[in-house]
């Protein structure tokens, strides 16, 4: 653990200075869920996206959601979520309803998850709107006699307003803890996110870790 501890310390260095030009931040997700049967469960997470460079959180947010598998490969459910995000005036306060639906198929040795999200956000100082974020993953075996497994993503958000697609992320991540009860991963995220004029790139770093009961 010690080594993993540092190996993390080092990736965040390097991300960093390398980054110099552009954002960086740290994602952490922490998720807590509970199954109230075989096939539902219900969940509580917290996140904060954290830029080193400014010692700031720049996006912290809560969720509690409900989740029901229909079948190995299909599963539904949904939430809601309270978020904050820091501007140049101050907070932006958010309360997000949502709905989703998430596909696994089985692919060779490899696996493919399809996620769907419709969500309704209410913005305290800027226009409500329908949003659609859908993330395509990919997860390769587990590395043999471990309990190593990569995967990678890709992620977009559509708003049904004029912005259309308005955010883009690419993921290269690995499971590294997967035990019954805990599971920690570790990922890097290539995010393009449109403002008024451009794109702004931003690098990450997540770790995230999940309790099940």
């Amino acid at each position: 653990m010690t080594r993993f501890l540092k190996t993390i310390l080092l990736l965040i260095v390097v991300l960093n200075v390398s980054a110099q030009d552009r954002k960086f931040q740290i994602w952490n997700q922490n998720n807590f869920d509970v199954f109230l049967s075989e096939k539902t469960s219900i969940g509580i997470s917290e996140k904060v996206h954290y830029a080193p460079r400014y010692n700031s959180i720049d996006v912290k947010f809560a969720d509690i959601t409900l989740d029901h598998k229909f079948t190995s490969w299909f599963e539904i459910g949904g939430g809601g979520r309270l978020l904050a995000i820091k501007k140049e005036y101050g907070w932006l306060q958010e309360k997000r309803p949502m709905l989703y639906a998430d596909l696994s198929i089985g692919l060779g040795i490899f696996k493919i998850d399809f996620g769907n999200r419709i969500e309704y956000r209410f913005l305290d100082k800027s226009e409500n709107h329908w949003r659609h974020k859908q993330k395509l993953s990919l997860n390769f075996p587990k590395i043999p006699q471990t309990a190593l497994q990569f995967y990678t993503a890709f992620e977009s958000f559509y708003k049904f307003n004029p912005d259309g697609f308005h955010i883009f992320r690419g993921y290269a991540g690995i499971n590294t803890i997967q035990k019954e009860h805990f599971k920690l991963k570790v990922y890097y995220v290539l995010e393009k996110n449109k403002n008024a004029v451009s794109f702004t790139i931003i690098d990450i770093l997540g770790i995230d870790m999940s309790v099940e009961f």
